[in-house]
């Protein structure tokens, strides 16, 4: 029993229980974990197939116009989230029931995110690593996929506070990498008025932009409640 209450104690991320009061952080950490989870590879790579559709002009509207939807639907979520502690799952339960909440939970979440989005994610990270690395098997597509997914489980599994300490890390390097990667395109292309005046390969309007920018992360919008939860007030 003792070994069992230990175990718990470990590894129990509160999944169908609030998140007591003592085990909640501060607006600087819930921030940092927000930026961690939210600056995904396929985010990165959305965004730079905006270029390829709309002018640098609609592609910035388009960013900041969905980002302005999915904040205020997000901080709206979230908020219940940390007033109650609970995650978006077992929160579904009040408004759709026991069984409401599980179908709602496996056509959102497992299906889309927890399959989808987990399946393009390994995919991103196993081009990333093949690109960075060449002609080494274990670089390769494939095989980084797969062990790229095994450590995303893995820190799944631990939970937020994986999540928490690996934050402090990779939002630098986040910045530091998409700092690099724009001063090395602006160098190549000419500059600001280089990008100012290219125009798109296949053009299409701002409208399908400000969607495509809404419809790429409005699941992980519905589910902020899963680290808002963590939050010591909302």
């Amino acid at each position: 029993m003792a070994g069992e209450e230990k175990t718990k104690s470990r590894f129990d991320d509160y999944s169908i229980r609030p998140v007591p009061k003592e085990s909640r952080y501060g607006f600087y950490n819930i921030f940092l974990v927000f930026s961690s989870v939210y600056g995904a590879i396929a985010v990165i790579w959305a965004g730079g197939a905006l270029g390829y559709e709309l002018t640098f002009s609609q592609a910035i509207l388009a960013v900041i116009s969905g980002t302005i939807v999915l904040a205020i639907l997000g901080a709206l979520i979230a908020a219940v989230g940390s007033y109650s502690g609970l995650s978006t799952y077992v929160m579904w339960r009040f408004p759709l029931g026991r069984w409401g909440g599980k179908i709602a939970g496996l056509l959102l979440i497992t299906i889309t995110t927890g399959i989808g989005w987990y399946a393009v994610e390994t995919w991103l990270f196993g081009i990333v690593m093949s690109e960075i690395f060449p002609n080494n098997p274990f670089f390769s597509v494939g095989m980084a996929s797969i062990w790229g997914g095994i450590l995303m489980i893995i820190m799944t599994y631990v939970g937020y506070r994986m999540l928490s300490f690996l934050s402090y890390f990779t939002i630098p390097f986040h910045i530091w990498l998409i700092g690099i990667g724009i001063a090395i395109v602006l160098a190549l292309k000419g500059g600001m008025p280089a990008v100012f005046s290219a125009s798109p390969a296949h053009e299409t309007n701002l409208l399908y932009g400000i969607s495509s920018v809404i419809g790429l992360y409005i699941a992980g919008t519905i589910i902020s409640p899963d680290i808002a939860r963590f939050a010591k007030s909302p």
